[in-house]
């Protein structure tokens, strides 16, 4: 077996994304290094997530993942990493950070938005819980999405006060539109907290909360 080429440029990829290490791996870093590879541009050299503390003691979310690249320039090879990671649906307010003749750079990348729905997982009444799990909450979120170019589901991320699905697409608004008639099919919607990371930097995210009495 050949030993992987060094590489002498660093690049780092945040990406603004809740992304658990598999994720991660299979969603970016994989087709990444295959399309680097194919060109002999580079390689993936390592990665990682930074967490944040929630306002529940105890609690952590993930508030970006990093992925570690090796380039053998920063003219193609580097237009080729940013190409790629918007195909592969890089969201709004990730970046790639990298040294250009001894000058710290950040070039924002990602075109997608996103939608963050975190249920409530402690307020509500014992019989919603029992009515439904995590599962029929993400199979009714994907039929809510299917057939419609506006985003896809992900999660679910469990924490003992929320429960979170998240959606990248073209515009968090239009997610919202599919998906908020469920609201009145599943009382699990109530007290629900929806946060909106859009592109347009005058409401670059916006948070809006799901009455108690959803059907009202």
């Amino acid at each position: 077996s050949s030993a992987t080429p060094s590489y002498p440029f660093f690049v780092e990829a945040i990406l603004k994304e809740q992304l658990m290490p598999q994720e991660r791996e299979s969603r970016y870093v994989l087709p990444l290094e295959k399309a680097l590879k194919a060109k002999g541009f580079g390689s993936i050299s390592g990665g990682g997530s930074t967490l944040f503390d929630r306002a529940e003691p105890g609690e952590r979310e993930i508030l970006e993942s990093c992925i570690d690249i090796e380039l053998a320039n920063l003219d193609e090879a580097l237009d080729l990493t940013k190409q790629t990671l918007n195909e592969l649906g890089a969201p709004v307010g990730s970046k790639l950070n990298y040294s250009k003749n001894d000058t710290v750079c950040s070039e924002p990348i990602g075109d997608n938005e996103l939608l963050n729905v975190y249920f409530d997982n402690y307020n509500l009444a014992p019989e919603i819980y029992e009515k439904v799990d995590t599962r029929t909450l993400y199979e009714a979120l994907t039929t809510a999405l299917k057939g419609k170019i506006v985003g896809t589901p992900n999660g679910p991320y469990t924490w003992p006060s929320e429960v979170l699905f998240y959606f990248i697409g073209p515009s968090a608004d239009q997610i919202y539109e599919q998906i908020e008639p469920l609201r009145f099919e599943f009382p699990i919607f109530q007290n629900a907290r929806v946060v909106f990371k859009r592109k347009d930097t005058q409401t670059a995210q916006t948070e809006i909360r799901i009455p108690f009495n959803a059907r009202e």
